[in-house]
């Protein structure tokens, strides 16, 4: 897991090292903890957060800002001095989390936005195909009528003199 903030998204990267060098002219101790991060190393934070060994939330694989390099986790020495610079970051573009979890600080341009809404993948595709717009797979997929021959005729090819299906 990184505490680097060269792996960190080029604009956010700027905007986290403009921060903390104020905290640092400013005599404000802080640790960075961690910057970006792979999916696998989100997986290990998020199975030990699921088994109860972690003392801050952890984003789901594939959600977390820490994936994306718009995210940065900075400990502090007292409340006081997070508070100060939880309130210093916004003046950079930056967000604190909040009490939910005290280390998080991520990059405003994806706090302004909502995330869409999460979806099940395997609702998602068992509505459509009870809806009709998606069907499981058949015989005739591979057929002229298939998705093969709509691939051909998208391009031109197979719309005449088929010997199959004589067109």
């Amino acid at each position: 897991m990184s505490k680097s903030t060269s792996l960190l998204a080029e604009g956010f990267r700027q905007a986290v090292e403009a921060w903390l060098g104020r905290l640092r002219s400013e005599a404000i101790p802080y640790s960075v903890n961690s910057t970006r991060r792979s999916t696998l190393e989100q997986r290990r934070l998020y199975d030990r957060f699921l088994r109860g060994e972690s003392d801050f939330p952890v984003a789901r694989p594939g959600t977390s800002t820490h994936e994306l390099g718009r995210a940065i986790d900075v400990s502090f020495e007292s409340d006081e001095e997070l508070l100060y610079a939880a309130d210093l970051a916004a003046d950079f573009g930056i967000a604190w989390a909040g009490a939910g979890d005290l280390v998080h600080f991520e990059d405003t341009i994806l706090t302004a936005v909502p995330p869409p809404p999460q979806r099940d993948a395997e609702a998602v595709v068992q509505a459509a195909i009870a809806s009709g717009s998606l069907q499981g797979p058949r015989a005739s997929t591979f057929g002229p009528t298939g998705i093969i021959g709509n691939v051909l005729s998208f391009f031109g090819l197979g719309d005449a003199d088929c010997p199959t299906c004589r067109r």
